[in-house]
């Protein structure tokens, strides 16, 4: 991440990552790839970041929920790895509000009402 106060600083920012990516012969992922304003939102380790506050990010959401249901259906299949679904959760609870210690998430609720926690109206 590379964060410039004046456009002349960030452009010659761009210009030598470009010119190690080109010496390591790798290339840009354009949907990980965002150069802008930071004024825009934008998504970094899970948490979108942008005006007026930090918040987490859609796809961070989206893969939890996932991944809770998947554990949920194996604990429905063999009981005992009810504790896997428990410490999943607990870790991701801890480890969002590492980062977002004011907005509690429910993911339980949103895994059973099929919605998001960012978008409670939107089905997922």
């Amino acid at each position: 991440i590379v964060l410039a106060k004046t456009r002349w600083h960030l452009r010659k920012a761009v210009r030598t990552v470009n010119q190690h990516f080109h010496q390591l012969k790798v290339e840009q992922a354009p949907d990980k790839t965002f150069i802008g304003r930071i004024e825009k939102e934008f998504d970094f380790l899970g948490y979108r970041f942008g005006l007026p506050e930090l918040g987490l990010a859609e796809k961070t959401i989206t893969n939890a929920v996932n991944k809770v249901r998947q554990l949920y259906e194996q604990k429905l299949a063999a009981p005992k790895r009810a504790a896997m679904l428990d410490d999943y959760i607990t870790r991701w609870l801890r480890w969002v509000n590492a980062g977002l210690d004011d907005k509690p998430i429910n993911i339980v609720f949103c895994i059973e009402q099929r919605t998001s926690p960012l978008n409670p109206a939107a089905s997922i």
